[in-house]
């Protein structure tokens, strides 16, 4: 269900059953290290810069916490409940992505956490680019298809400052919208994106050198 590299042939996997299991051959052979009582579609791993490993929605937490390489775990007093995604990175820094109340990140290896984003949409994937968070989700439903290919960022002036250029546009009625690159000649050059459905209003979309993306504004 979640899998994670911790060195060279070293990875730790979270299965469906609950079972926190640990490979140091490539994936060749694995030990169980941990039982969690988890429902079947929660739990996501995370290695912290301190070692410590992180498991979401294990035994009816939010956050569970080994600094001991697996031996014990402790559950996290105020991490936010539901989460969804979990993303480790430099000097103690983490973020995770919640069901329903956006995006969360603690400074000193998962210990405490502060909300930096706040959305309803369920936020399934995160990645860090440029020491800017961004993530994946949505609602089912709502974009026609799931996970919904939408980029949460925050701070624009960020994404300015790294090459992100902001497109705003209008719809006029809710309906399905496709927008495009054309050359002087009226020529197109590239799709940024095609039959997409979107809501009546504004809308705001990125360009730049990782391409085209939504951003979801609440």
């Amino acid at each position: 269900h979640s899998i994670i590299s911790t060195g060279k042939d070293s990875f730790l996997a979270l299965n469906l059953a609950g079972s926190l299991c640990r490979s140091t051959d490539g994936g060749a052979t694995w030990k169980e290290i941990a039982k969690f009582a988890k429902k079947s579609h929660s739990g996501r791993l995370a290695i912290a810069s301190d070692a410590s490993i992180l498991v979401s929605g294990a035994n009816s937490s939010a956050l569970m916490r080994s600094s001991d390489n697996g031996v014990t775990f402790q559950e996290v007093d105020n991490a936010p409940d539901g989460i969804t995604a979990l993303l480790s990175g430099e000097n103690g820094l983490v973020t995770a992505g919640t069901e329903s109340n956006g995006l969360w990140e603690s400074y000193d290896n998962g210990l405490s956490w502060s909300q930096v984003y706040q959305t309803s949409n369920a936020i399934n994937a995160i990645a860090r680019v440029n020491k800017i968070s961004w993530a994946i989700g949505g609602k089912v439903g709502r974009y026609g298809f799931w996970p919904v290919t939408v980029l949460l960022q925050k701070g624009i002036q960020k994404q300015v400052e790294t090459g992100i250029v902001p497109i705003n546009y209008e719809m006029p009625f809710d309906g399905i919208s496709t927008i495009v690159i054309e050359d002087g000649d009226g020529n197109r050059v590239r799709n940024l994106f095609n039959n997409q459905p979107r809501k009546d209003g504004k809308n705001t979309g990125f360009w730049g050198r990782i391409g085209f993306h939504e951003l979801l504004v609440m």
